[in-house]
């Protein structure tokens, strides 16, 4: 191992390259280039040199470093990946952390309408800069590693970290989805950047309703029990709500809780907390669905 990040060290690779091809922490990487004091190696530059230094382009290495490597201006290495049809485009080169940017083009299952309606909830599409970011409570800190294998990305690309509201600090962990494709679909389909108060039910199959609905009620919903009463809810804008009420076959109704558009749909009795849980979960797995949450249902229905 240590003798392959000398070699990628050698030739101009990053920190986050190594990592990423090695399946190493950053840090891990860091800790060894600094324990065998590794550094890049320059060389002379000869026209027999360029397939080679092509090559390292199409790995990952940097138009830059390998400009520094064999003291060559970085346009050269430009013009020759180039003319072979390799060059990177800006979000390729700023990329680091693959994944399958096309897994939500179309909400055509399950786990992708379950998802969408989490994204819903509690994603920030921040498109002006290729980024979506979600960013959950500590203790849900697997959900997002859930998210991340859904989509093919290193689970390690999930951060813990220490987030601040009001003055106080608490522990939260987020993940953070690089890719113009991805934030560009996403609104497309309607995750737009500020969507809180313009959340519109999503243009899916019916057989997709429970999914997407869970997902929105991981999200930004609630179950909660006060002595042996249950009641169940989500918070989103009436447009939304009308919609997810015409296709559950439970008596719910919608309040204002805003002076914006925000309401609160929302059901109490434990028949009817029970019936709606049951149509919620009833076709779920592990994978689609929060943890903390999932086990409040299995309360109720041992209650």
């Amino acid at each position: 191992m240590e003798f392959v990040i000398k070699y990628m060290v050698e030739n101009g690779y990053s920190v986050s390259k190594i990592a990423f091809k090695l399946k190493k922490t950053k840090q891990e990487v860091k800790d060894i280039i600094q324990r065998n004091e590794y550094v890049l190696i320059k060389e002379s530059f000869d026209e027999g040199k360029i397939d080679y230094i092509c090559n390292l382009y199409k790995m990952g290495v940097s138009a830059k470093k390998l400009g520094e490597k064999y003291s060559i201006d970085k346009r050269r290495v430009q013009r020759w990946v180039n003319e072979r049809g390799n060059l990177r485009t800006l979000e390729d080169s700023h990329r680091v952390k693959f994944f399958n940017y096309h897994k939500m083009d179309e909400i055509d299952s399950a786990s992708k309408a379950y998802w969408f309606g989490f994204f819903m909830a509690d994603a920030y599409n921040a498109d002006f800069i290729n980024t979506f970011i979600i960013s959950l409570k500590e203790e849900d800190y697997g959900h997002l590693v859930k998210l991340a294998n859904f989509i093919d990305l290193d689970a390690n690309s999930v951060k813990r970290y220490m987030a601040e509201s009001s003055g106080k600090k608490y522990p939260a962990c987020k993940l953070r989805i690089y890719s113009k494709h991805f934030c560009h679909n996403m609104t497309k389909l309607g995750c737009v950047r500020a969507k809180s108060l313009i959340v519109k039910y999503p243009d899916i199959l019916n057989k997709y309703d429970s999914h997407f609905i869970r997902g929105l009620f991981d999200g930004d919903g609630c179950l909660t029990r006060s002595g042996r009463e249950w009641k169940w809810s989500i918070v989103s804008t009436k447009e939304c709500l009308s919609e997810i009420k015409t296709r559950v076959n439970v008596d719910l109704n919608i309040s204002k809780i805003s002076d914006k558009n925000t309401y609160v749909l929302i059901t109490g009795g434990n028949r009817k907390v029970k019936k709606i849980c049951e149509w919620m979960y009833e076709e779920s797995d592990e994978l689609i669905r929060l943890d903390r949450k999932y086990e409040k249902y299995l309360k109720l229905k041992t209650q």
